[in-house]
């Protein structure tokens, strides 16, 4: 039984099989040590996450691109707290994908950040300046070379888009998925889901599952 973890950042699931689109596991999977050691370097705060994935086996993939699979050979895709960093067309796009390659009755588990929590802590605080930063959709320009430098190599690390319930919903739904629902922390329809961290990011997070029918 295949189940991907797309986007598993620093938190990959044993037995599970972690990927990541972050050019860091990239510069992990490079074979010379020396070269990878001097990359390292060159990207500063990046390096402990290159080493890390290095370490953990976590594979890249281009969540903009075509997923690595056959049609129909997936039984689980899991994302945390990825698709936010994807404009809305390539996050349709990766849940094409991700429909294509998962088996029918396959299920797809996606946790965001809830912009609709967002809004409730907005309207119940007035704080403008915290609103904005929490939307985190703002990346400050290095203002050095080196730092300009890594922001060239790391590349835009800022929330692209963001969801409530009913958008990231209907943006499932769009991809040809049925019954997309909201689940509480800790709650899945996935059988055995192993050690796959069900409260992830718990508190502001949005949980929604859904599935390709048979």
């Amino acid at each position: 039984m295949l189940r991907i973890n797309v986007g598993c950042g620093a938190s990959p699931t044993p037995g599970w099989v972690n990927l990541d689109n972050s050019l860091s596991v990239r510069i992990g999977g490079l074979r010379n040590r020396a070269l990878r050691e001097a990359v390292c370097r060159l990207i500063g705060g990046r390096s402990q996450y290159a080493r890390f994935a290095h370490e953990h086996g976590i594979g890249f993939v281009d969540v903009a691109g075509p997923l690595p699979y056959a049609d129909s050979t997936v039984a689980v895709v899991y994302s945390s707290h990825m698709l936010e960093h994807l404009t809305r067309e390539t996050a349709g796009r990766f849940l094409n994908e991700a429909f294509r390659v998962l088996e029918d009755g396959g299920i797809i588990r996606l946790v965001v950040p809830d912009l609709g929590e967002i809004v409730k802590t907005y309207e119940r605080d007035q704080d403008a300046d915290h609103f904005v930063g929490s939307l985190k959709m703002a990346y400050p320009s290095g203002s050095t070379r080196r730092e300009r430098l890594r922001e060239l190599v790391v590349g835009f690390r800022a929330h692209r888009w963001m969801y409530d319930a009913a958008s990231l919903t209907a943006l499932l739904t769009a991809a040809g998925f049925k019954d997309a629902t909201v689940l509480s922390p800790g709650e899945t329809t996935i059988d055995d889901p192993g050690a796959l961290d069900l409260h992830e990011r718990e508190g502001g997070s949005l949980y929604v599952e859904a599935y390709k029918a048979r």
